[in-house]
This record gives structure tokens, sequence and C-alpha cells, in this order.
């Protein structure tokens, strides 16, 4: 039952949250993780403040043995508020999740995240 419990707890250490992205913020980003285990799939979801600036969200994950990047373009003020990307069977590791939103003249917004798989 011990063993059970930590494990719950270790699921739910893996969520970290954000929500949409307030007054001012380019963006936040919200980070979920399926399980506490190794292979695990993490879902990275970012909130972009609408703005006919923005052009591209990117989505970064990586650890010392790790590297995935995905790159989604955006329509300034008329894209969709929320963009998502999963990554799937990450192996064992200690990753940094970054979410960026670039614009016209360069990166606007960035969001740093840290998730743990066993």
């Amino acid at each position: 039952m011990r063993t059970v419990l930590i494990r719950t707890y270790l699921c739910a250490a893996l969520m970290v949250s954000g929500g949409p992205a307030a007054a001012g913020e380019p963006v936040t980003a919200q980070v979920m993780a399926s399980g506490a285990l190794a292979p695990a799939d993490i879902v990275v979801r970012a909130f972009v403040e609408p703005d006919a600036r923005n052009r591209s969200v990117e989505f970064t994950v990586s650890s010392d043995d790790f590297y995935r990047r995905s790159v989604e373009q955006l329509q300034g003020d008329k894209a969709p508020r929320l963009s998502e990307v999963r990554y799937r069977n990450l192996p064992r590791g200690h990753y940094t999740v970054q979410v960026i939103v670039v614009g016209v003249d360069g990166p606007r917004g960035h969001v740093e995240r840290w998730v743990e798989v066993w």
C-alpha cells in the first residue's frame, strides 16, 4: 500500500501547472506526465496571449541524453490561444521543458518547467 501511495504522489508531482496567459504575459505553460515510470509520455500546453506580432511557438524538451524540439506557426492575433505538443516514451531522466513565443522581432516570451521521469 505504501508503494502505491508513493507512486501516486510521484505522478502528481510530475504535473506542473500553468494556466491561460495573464494580461501582459505573452505565454504560460502547463506540463503533464502520463506516469512516473519510464518510458513516460508528457504533454506540454502553451497558452499564448493573442498578439499581431506572434509568429511561432517553440517547444523544447531536453535532458543530458534526450532532446526534442517542435515549432508551431502562429497567425498573429488570429492564432488559437492553446497550442499543445505530446512527447512519447521519454526515458528516465530530469527534463527541462521550455516554451518560447517568437515574434517579428525575436523572442517575446519564455517559460521553463522541469519534469522528473523515474
